[in-house]
């Protein structure tokens, strides 16, 4: 079970990875939260594909674990 979370989650990484630096949208930040673990996932324009474990949003200036 843990092979198929990590290819959810490692699949939904890429995609918001793939939307930002692809700057069609103008998108700067993004999160993925993976729901087993609790555990969230920031990425931000410039972060060389290396998403960091974070639920702080710098561009909205909050957590956005508080919302879970």
């Amino acid at each position: 079970m843990k092979s198929v979370i990590q290819t959810w989650l490692r699949r939904d990484l890429r995609k918001v990875i793939r939307l930002i630096d692809e700057d069609d949208y103008g998108i700067i930040e993004g999160f993925v939260y993976d729901y087993i673990a609790k555990k969230w996932f920031r990425y931000r324009k410039g972060d060389g594909a290396l998403p960091i474990e974070s639920s702080y949003s710098d561009l909205l200036t909050i957590d956005l674990n508080q919302f879970l």
